[in-house]
């Protein structure tokens, strides 16, 4: 454990004295009325501060791209809120509009969806990079090994296009 501590899980870099503590997942994937009713088991790694900043946007994209999705239920409706206070914020409000724009009307060719259901696209690459980056942060807490920022130069990427 103090050779996991030593370094940035996200980068593999020695630390130094600006450091923060990543939440693995991140906290903003629970709404914060949800994280006072009791407290989700979220545990923190430890990450230089522009490492863990590097993330914030392709965060709060899956949150208002994935939160979207999860309305009319309980907890769906408390992300909502915390999305909504992010449209007082210019970036927050262009996010928004960028996600919103996003869902479409218009079908591929071939498509049919229930009544009342739209389509959705996503950023893949934006969302990919943060469900690894959340995959890296459970392999560091599990095995206290660095994982690169990139799947396809991990080991566990190798191993499984050599199965194929």
């Amino acid at each position: 454990m103090q050779e996991q501590e030593s370094i940035c899980y996200l980068c593999g870099k020695v630390l130094g004295d600006k450091i923060s503590r990543d939440h693995v997942p991140p906290k903003q994937f629970y709404p914060k009325d949800l994280r006072k009713q009791g407290a989700p088991n979220l545990f923190s790694l430890p990450s230089h501060i522009v490492c863990n900043q590097a993330y914030q946007c392709d965060e709060d994209y899956f949150v208002m791209a994935i939160g979207s999705l999860a309305m009319d239920t309980s907890p769906g409706n408390s992300l909502w809120k915390d999305i909504a206070h992010q449209f007082a914020r210019p970036q927050g409000e262009r996010l928004g509009n960028m996600v919103f724009k996003e869902f479409n009307n218009r079908l591929p060719s071939g498509l049919y969806l229930p009544p009342g259901k739209v389509a959705k696209r996503f950023d893949a690459e934006r969302v990919w990079r943060v469900v690894w980056k959340i995959v890296r942060g459970l392999f560091f807490k599990e095995y206290g090994r660095f994982l690169p920022p990139k799947l396809s130069d991990s080991p566990v990427w190798c191993y499984s296009k050599q199965k194929k």
